[in-house]
């Protein structure tokens, strides 16, 4: 299980599903977000590798992209 931003993940959805659990995340945006990463939509999360996890985790953290009441 991967934990971002106080979310688990479940490693059996695919992380574009996976992400939507972040509050302020929705299909359209976790799409746009792995498109940047250079992350396949439809791997499971539990197929990601640390690198993918950590890139996934700075870019959701960062200043620039902010959800709303984070």
């Amino acid at each position: 299980m991967v934990r971002i931003l106080g979310n688990n993940l479940s490693n059996k959805k695919k992380i574009y599903i996976a992400l939507t659990c972040i509050y302020g995340i929705g299909i359209t945006t976790s799409k746009k977000i792995l498109e940047k990463l250079a992350i396949d939509p439809n791997c499971k999360v539990s197929e990601l590798n640390e690198t993918n996890i950590s890139e996934l985790r700075d870019f959701l953290e960062t200043e620039t992209f902010k959800l709303k009441g984070i």
